[in-house]
């Protein structure tokens, strides 16, 4: 790699895309969550906006509106009943999910833990995520998209004061770069992604995709028996499928889509917030992380074609027209230094001891992969043959809906799951190598002690 730079005091996404952008650019690629507004999961607020329309019913949701502060929870009950509704709905809808989410993201160790990877395999970010995700996208099998869109454009537009990338910034890119393809690309279901497109001006985006059936979203075919709110459904998604647009995936799906995205110059923009979309490094030209608790690390495997990594603070548009600074902000672990610049020089001798421990590390991970290769040959097979089974089961169940052919269907989704933990099991001494390389990389995220310098592509 043969730049790094941290861009300083807050600035405006135009500004910034001037500096990160040339002509020779082919493909831009947005993140959703808490990279196009600062501070929010659209994903999640949908998804408590979701239990707010089912506990209060279409029409106040519709007096209500969108205005309002944004917030997970709604307390504009019509009726003290309807407040209860909304209590007990929320509490079996997201109380597992959410304490799931919050103890492996937030309360047990960092992301980079041995643990994390013990349990969740060697991407564990998108298996900690997808909890979450598949309450939400069980809820939304409940209505028809037409409304999901209604209620994914009312939390867009809820969100706008702490937007940090808007329609006329678009514009100005597409203008500025006519040769330019703008992609969205996002871990959200379809009815948040679409929003924002639509909302943003931008045509490309990528999503989380479930089938769509008789007008609605099908039910993701993963479950969870703690996943209590969870009904009957009218539709069943087969596994084949289902495509969760996280981790690496966000990578293959863009590969899917545009072939020659390896070939041409990129630049991936993210909050990167958990080291989400930390892959990138391995993919894009140049990376921007912006408004981010966890940046972009400078390590790169050897055959990246990673020229730079930007650092960025975005202004809200409630900052710019008040002339505040959002306290949210303050916690971010770079703000407030100064502006500076690390060449490829300068970048090798600030971490050089760091890239040869993690370079040992891949020479041991490299080993056990190649010891562990019957193992894993093993546990692909079953796998492979419990999801054609599981893809047969939910084929019969959509033929002919029953509780008999409901319950054969969460059998073999179970039976899935406890493969994937069965090889993870096996594959332990891979994973903990793996972690171990993730714990290096991870430090070269930290601000660099450097002489400021102007930035410059």
């Amino acid at each position: 790699m043969g730049q790094w730079a941290w861009h300083g005091a807050p600035t405006d996404a135009r500004t910034l895309l001037s500096r990160v952008l040339t002509p020779q650019t082919r493909y831009l690629v947005f993140d959703l969550d808490r990279t196009i507004h600062l501070g929010h999961n659209l994903g999640e607020l949908l998804g408590w906006e979701l239990t707010a329309w089912f506990a209060y019913g279409a029409e106040h949701w519709a007096e209500a509106g969108v205005h309002g502060p944004v917030s997970r929870f709604r307390w504009d009950a019509p009726t003290p009943l309807a407040l209860a509704r909304y209590l007990t709905r929320g509490a079996t809808t997201w109380a597992y999910p959410g304490l799931h989410y919050l103890l492996w993201s937030r309360i047990l160790p960092h992301w980079t833990d041995r643990g994390l990877y013990r349990t969740f395999g060697s991407e564990p970010r998108p298996e900690v995520q997808l909890m979450p995700t598949l309450a939400l996208l069980h809820d939304l099998s409940r209505l028809p998209l037409e409304t999901s869109r209604t209620l994914a454009d009312a939390v867009f537009e809820r969100c706008a004061p702490d937007q940090v990338i808007d329609r006329e910034d678009i514009a100005w890119v597409q203008a500025t770069f006519p040769e330019l393809t703008v992609i969205l690309s996002s871990a959200s279901p379809q009815p948040m992604v679409e929003a924002a497109a639509d909302a943003l001006g931008i045509t490309d985006y990528v999503h989380t995709e479930v089938e769509v059936h008789a007008g609605r979203l099908s039910a993701p075919p993963q479950w969870h028996p703690l996943l209590s709110s969870v009904e009957q459904p009218e539709w069943i998604c087969p596994p084949s499928a289902f495509r969760l647009n996280a981790g690496h995936r966000k990578i293959g799906r863009l590969l899917e889509r545009y072939p020659d995205f390896l070939d041409v110059e990129t630049v991936g923009v993210s909050d990167t917030t958990h080291g989400e979309d930390h892959p990138w490094i391995s993919y894009f030209s140049r990376v921007v992380d912006i408004n981010s608790p966890t940046p972009f690390p400078v390590l790169v495997p050897e055959d990246a074609r990673l020229e730079a990594v930007h650092s960025a603070e975005l202004l809200t548009r409630r900052e710019k027209d008040e002339g505040v600074v959002d306290a949210r902000r303050l916690h971010l672990p770079r703000h407030g230094n100064q502006a500076c610049t690390l060449d490829a020089a300068a970048l090798a001798s600030r971490w050089s001891a760091t890239q040869h421990a993690a370079d040992r590390l891949a020479e041991t991970y490299r080993a056990e992969w190649r010891a562990l290769a019957d193992e894993r040959r093993r546990g692909e097979a079953l796998q492979a043959r419990l999801e054609t089974a599981q893809q047969a089961a939910t084929q019969a169940y959509n033929a002919a809906p029953s509780a008999e052919s409901f319950a054969k269907v969460q059998r073999k989704s179970a039976a899935v799951t406890r493969a994937r933990a069965r090889t993870r099991l096996r594959m332990r001494p891979l994973l903990d190598v793996r972690a171990a390389i993730e714990q290096v990389v991870a430090t070269s995220a930290a601000m660099p002690t450097a002489t400021p310098r102007p930035e410059s592509r």
